[in-house]
């Protein structure tokens, strides 16, 4: 193989996520901020907006309108089994969704 086809293969690989021609593995995502490792799905949670509610044991965001009169909660909550589940409350603190999601190694798996 030449030079340039082994470049061309090397920027193809970096194009679609791998390296020296691997699949994509979840096992080797590691996610740091300020060179300390954190949970990947916690971290995007903490980056989209969601807080934790230490009284609830979940991670919220609050989406609001009309001048917030109307709000809806947005929650993912950690469950024993190591899934999450994604609920969202409102209209008088009424679940109207709720989905068991799976987080493998910090990665949502089924969306």
């Amino acid at each position: 193989m030449n030079f340039i086809s082994k470049l061309y293969q090397s920027l193809l690989n970096i194009s679609v996520g791998t390296h020296k021609g691997e699949d994509f593995n979840p096992e080797k995502v590691h996610c740091y901020v300020d060179g300390e490792e954190v949970d990947c799905f916690i971290d995007r949670l903490e980056t989209e907006g969601y807080q934790y509610d230490s009284g609830n044991e979940w991670w919220q965001r609050i989406w609001s309108t009309n001048n917030g009169k109307e709000s809806i909660k947005e929650i993912y909550q950690p469950l024993e089994s190591g899934n999450w589940k994604q609920l969202m409350i409102g209209y008088g603190d009424n679940i109207f969704y709720e989905e068991t999601v799976n987080v493998q190694n910090g990665v949502l798996r089924n969306r």
